[in-house]
């Protein structure tokens, strides 16, 4: 629906964006336009953010009465609460539940609660309170009356077991994160930029977004062209035609989607055939009377602006009316938009708020049959669409001990996961759907034995590849070559690494550590005791009798940032080398023969590169790496650098590590103690070494 044209109710139609309301004594109300406010750099508009919301959460801090505040651990709403406690004592609280109680955010919210005396930190967690999606619907009689449809309406029941302690504390005032993103947030809009007719620079932003995605051009190079020759109102009616003939989308959000007008509507699978009908027929008349003139990301920046506000209004209806608490979000500041209006149907909402769930296999449709009640079928849709987490194992105990996580590196480093090696061009699907492709093209092999591992004597034997580990104060890092997984471990499982392996020698140290644990926390000795012993056995299957080479500890390297040079004609001839090559071997082999290929290539006649060689051969592959079309990540980059430098004869080292808050796995190139081409967001260098080629810690 459009604001200002048309309403949820019969004559009621909502004020529209960058407009006001003016409602004078003897006078009819009326709708004003606002000045349009002059264009900002980015220098400027931080300064006046930086000005702007200590002074309006100090504001709300020192109203009149008790204040409470969200500390997920987030960014949005760990600002908002230190910004806060700067001014009074506040009621902080953290939710959780069973699938937020293993992230870092929890741990960011309880260092933050511990810094700061004046948080009274509350933890709610749903597994107790039992409070789940679409709970408390069933007696419309109380359910809060919003004058636009309410997400929020659907977490009736986690906002009550959320918000119990601000009441109970007497709260006037409760401060949130929601929507920050949202308000704070501008992604580039290429499509925009080649609609006002600067094609060729559209173009080049589009290349280096999809760059910075780490996904393949040419889909993002295409939306921006179909962009181009489209308009808002074509897109709608192509979305209306799609509801029909396809009501089961089966295709991820991609990159790509900042250029599109109109995303995959996943939820159309949600609806009968009656309901496709309607939701096909209310987006074509939502097409009739569609402004063809903005582009796709002014649009889409529209939608964010308004559905947050509209989300902000709504919150702040619902708290009022169940629990007399008034909730202010972050992005009510001053400046920020608050004018709501409902997103119209069909309109691609902004990547930040879409949330995929793992792609499945076709499943034939059962025969259809009675509908089963509407908070049923949420629940088990929900249950079905969940996004898979990392798989993580706990040990039993409240002590936590030998938590061994299995870690999916994050969306930058594009280093082989739990599931096997990251293909180039294929990271917008799960790793298990490579997982099963993979194994489906594979042929039977005859099962062998491995050296030191516990097998069957019979068959012929092989060297198993050994893990390779770090230390740190935060755990430890471990690579699997033989998997290409990586396992990260905090403190407690990092020192069971040096646990001995026999029978016995390994109970005299489980009975040492569960009586430490038992002295110094008090922990039931029985749970200390489980915890440990599961934790070992955890370990014994990860190392399956293979030697743990250790990274040797060191002071943190020096960072370079990426340089602005151009490469020489035989460093870039010898980079594109390069990077075919490492292409090729990141596709076709495992890491395990990766890392030989690059340690054969280290044998290589010549001398160690200096920082400028090194500098010059990562720029020389960045370059080229231009002109492919599929992903280029740092796996990639790092690894053709190392290639070139063996072809060119100026050795660098390629180098495997992770990080451990926030978890992640990153590959780089140094030369000299120095880590070479890195971004400045890297300045204050996180991760430790696992795997170094060459003088690795073999």
């Amino acid at each position: 629906m459009e604001p200002g044209t048309d309403g949820w109710f019969e004559g009621v139609h909502r004020v529209p964006p960058g407009s006001a309301l003016v409602c004078a004594p003897g006078r009819p109300p009326a709708v004003q336009r606002l000045p349009v406010p002059a264009r900002r750099s980015f220098a400027d508009a931080a300064e006046g953010l930086r000005l702007a919301l200590p002074d309006a959460v100090g504001r709300r801090a020192l109203a009149a009465g008790p204040v409470s505040s969200d500390l997920s651990g987030g960014v949005d709403s760990s600002a908002i609460t230190c910004l806060a406690a700067a001014h009074t004592d506040l009621t902080a609280i953290t939710y959780t539940d069973a699938a937020m109680a293993g992230q870092d955010d929890a741990r960011y919210a309880a260092e933050i609660a511990a810094a700061l005396p004046a948080l009274t930190r509350h933890l709610v967690d749903g597994r107790r309170t039992g409070s789940r999606h679409f709970d408390e619907l069933t007696d419309p009689g109380r359910v809060p009356f919003t004058d636009t449809p309410a997400l929020g309406i659907g977490m009736l029941g986690i906002l009550s077991a959320q918000l119990a302690p601000a009441v109970a504390a007497s709260s006037t005032g409760h401060l949130t994160g929601w929507g920050g993103d949202n308000v704070l947030d501008a992604p580039p809009s290429p499509a925009d930029r080649f609609r006002s007719g600067a094609r060729a620079a559209a173009l080049r932003d589009a290349q280096h977004f999809a760059r910075n995605r780490r996904s393949a051009a040419h889909p993002v190079l295409a939306a921006v062209l179909a962009a181009g020759r489209g308009s808002h109102p074509k897109a709608l009616s192509g979305l209306a035609a799609t509801v029909l003939d396809h009501p089961d989308p089966r295709v991820l959000p991609d990159a790509a989607d900042a250029a599109r007008w109109c995303g995959q509507l996943g939820a159309a699978r949600w609806l009968t055939s009656a309901g496709r009908t309607a939701l096909a027929a209310f987006i074509g008349a939502r097409a009739q009377n569609a402004d063809p003139a903005p582009g796709p990301g002014a649009l889409r920046e529209r939608l964010a602006l308004e559905a947050t506000g509209a989300e902000h209004a709504n919150l702040d209806t619902i708290s009022r009316a169940r629990w007399g608490c008034r909730c202010t979000p972050r992005s009510s500041t001053p400046g920020s938009s608050t004018s709501a209006s409902p997103s119209p149907v069909g309109a691609a909402p902004p990547r930040r708020l879409q949330t995929p769930g793992p792609r499945r296999p076709h499943r034939p449709r059962p025969p259809p049959g009675p509908d089963p009640p509407y908070q049923d079928r949420v629940h088990r849709r929900l249950r079905r669409t969940a996004v898979q987490r990392p798989r993580t194992a706990r040990a039993a105990g409240p002590i936590g001990a030998g938590r061994v996580r299995t870690h999916r590196p994050d969306r930058r480093a594009h280093l082989p996961g739990p599931d096997g090696p990251r293909l180039p061009g294929r990271s917008r699907e799960p790793a298990h759907t490579h997982r099963r492709r993979a194994l489906a093209r594979q042929p039977p092999r005859t099962p062998r034995r491995v050296v030191g591992a516990d097998s069957d004597p019979g068959g012929p034997a092989m060297t198993a590849p050994p893990l390779h580990a770090a230390r740190g104060p935060a755990g430890a890092a471990v690579l699997d070559l033989a998997t290409g997984r990586w396992t990260i471990l905090d403190p407690i499982a990092a020192g069971l690494l040096d646990w001995p392996t026999a029978p016995a020698e390994r109970a005299a140290a489980i009975e040492e550590a569960t009586a430490r644990w038992a002295t110094t926390t008090g922990t039931d000795p029985g749970l200390a005791r489980a915890a440990l012993t599961a934790a070992a056995a955890d370990l014994d299957r990860l190392r399956a009798g293979r030697p743990v080479h250790h990274s040797p500890p060191g002071p943190p390297p020096a960072v370079r940032f990426t340089p602005d040079t151009r490469p020489a004609p035989h460093a870039r001839a010898a980079a594109a080398a390069a990077l075919a090559a490492a292409l090729l071997l990141l596709r076709y082999l495992p890491i395990r023969h990766v890392a030989a290929v690059a340690r054969a290539a280290s044998r290589l006649p010549g001398r160690p590169a200096r920082v400028r060689d090194a500098e010059a051969m990562v720029t020389a592959v960045r370059a080229a790496g231009r002109w492919w079309p599929g992903r280029v990540a740092c796996l990639e980059e790092s690894l053709a650098a190392h290639l070139a430098g063996a072809l060119t004869g100026r050795r660098v080292h390629w180098v495997l590590g992770a990080r451990f808050a926030p978890q992640g796995a990153h590959a780089w190139t140094e030369a000299e103690h120095h880590v070479v081409g890195q971004e400045e967001t890297d300045r204050l260098w996180p991760y430790l070494p696992v795997l170094t080629v060459p003088d690795s810690n073999r």
